[in-house]
């Protein structure tokens, strides 16, 4: 991860190694409580954030149902449900998302990880979205 820079109103952060090149805000989001904004220009393809996650079983799962960590969780390929740290969490849901996210670690299970990713070219203060998918959009009601 970057340096990280904290403020009374915004978290920033930047994953790409690039000093003052800082990629992405959290604050205030029109969509649904707080989102991920560019702090600048994002190119096609850029990695935006590389997010490790934790590891649940289907049985702790039955758990996390019943905590406000159930709207945080991505089903994960090889089982389970996983929980991205980092801001991997804050990005909000669009169907026609700008990011894109994918899993990674399976070659080293003690490291598996989200990576978003830009879908296309990101203007400065726009909303960083992924595709939550339509069967979560669907149980929210948004389809």
């Amino acid at each position: 991860m970057g340096e990280k820079k904290k403020s009374a109103k915004t978290s920033t952060t930047s994953d790409s190694g690039g000093g003052d090149a800082v990629s992405w805000v959290v604050r205030p989001s029109p969509v649904h409580g707080r989102g991920v904004f560019a702090a600048r220009k994002i190119r096609v393809e850029e990695v935006v954030h590389v997010a490790p996650v934790l590891l649940f079983s289907d049985e702790e799962y039955d758990h996390l149902a019943e905590t406000l960590l159930v709207d945080y969780v991505f089903e994960w390929h090889e089982g389970g449900v996983a929980l991205a740290l980092g801001v991997g969490g804050l990005f909000n849901h669009d169907p026609s998302a700008n990011l894109r996210y994918e899993l990674c670690g399976d070659d080293d299970p003690s490291k598996p990880a989200h990576v978003y990713i830009a879908e296309r070219e990101i203007k400065k203060g726009e909303e960083l979205t992924i595709n939550y998918g339509d069967e979560y959009a669907e149980w929210h009601g948004w389809i």
